[in-house]
């Protein structure tokens, strides 16, 4: 075989190494960060034109990530696909009255695969924030305040989306309970109390529905970024969880801990090297 990490009998480890080793280092680098392809003039030819895009590697046959928003309906932002609109469902907090899992799996499988059909494969969906804050603008897509609750209903609607062959995200890691002043909020907790709170609705999410991406919050949790919180992302993430997706930054947040005065270049290219917690910059 000329492309050995394509054989699907060898695990996704040796498969990752396999084509690893035949990527450049520009190529790698290019494979951690990408724009909105509606702000791009002109946008890339293979983007389908949605919330965001990362360049595939034609010659190792890696395709672009072509993402799109969300977990209620597929967006058309600024109306950059004429003509196309899509399915939108009720309120997460009404899907979340029902206590319907079923229900919540069959409403991830419809929009995953609206988002299937329109070019996309990865649905930024799965909110599992929890209802702290009653004023939080984005409280509709959530699941309640229920741990349990939110945590069954997000991993199942991750379940069936990603029945369509998707990649669905989990987000936002963690404790983005609020939209106002939420790039600067700092969201203190005891580790005991976030454990069986917003944690718990994620772990749930993840052992239920297995998204292949998380994404982090814009908030700061006990004094770190989420972006760069050793806690959230190593600790917990990945070595109390063993999650083995990416991890994903929300639109323009993730700023490297030591190059916050570096040119916007600069910063993209080493993003991924000064914190390894993270492994998508949008």
């Amino acid at each position: 075989m000329s492309q050995p990490w394509m054989d699907k009998a060898l695990s996704p480890d040796e498969r990752a190494s396999l084509l690893i080793a035949q990527l450049t280092l520009d190529e790698m680098i290019s494979l951690l960060h990408g724009p909105m392809p509606a702000l791009c003039n002109p946008p890339p030819e293979d983007a389908a034109m949605g919330a965001g895009y990362i360049p595939g590697v034609p010659r190792l046959g890696i395709p672009p990530l072509n993402e799109t928003d969300a977990s209620l309906g597929i967006a058309n932002p600024r109306r950059v696909r004429t003509g196309d609109g899509a399915t939108g469902l009720p309120s997460g907090l009404a899907l979340a009255s029902t206590w319907d899992i079923d229900l919540a799996q069959e409403a991830g499988a419809m929009v995953g695969s609206e988002a299937r059909d329109k070019g996309f494969n990865v649905l930024l969906g799965g909110g599992a924030n929890l209802t702290r804050e009653p004023r939080c603008g984005r409280n509709f897509e959530y699941l309640g305040e229920d741990p349990l609750l939110a945590g069954k209903l997000a991993g199942a609607a991750i379940k069936g989306a990603q029945s369509n062959q998707i990649v669905c995200t989990l987000k936002h890691f963690a404790l983005n309970d609020q939209e106002t002043c939420r790039h600067v909020v700092d969201a203190h907790i005891d580790e005991a109390a976030l454990r069986e709170s917003d944690l718990l609705a994620f772990q749930i999410a993840i052992e239920d529905g297995d998204p292949g991406s998380v994404m982090c919050a814009y908030n700061k949790v006990n004094g770190a970024w989420a972006g760069e919180n050793a806690f959230l992302l190593t600790q917990v993430l990945k070595k109390d969880w063993g999650y083995g997706g990416w991890v994903m930054s929300d639109w323009g947040r993730y700023i490297p801990p030591s190059g916050r005065s570096w040119p916007v270049s600069t910063r993209r290219a080493v993003s991924n090297w000064t914190n390894r917690s993270i492994s998508v910059r949008l």
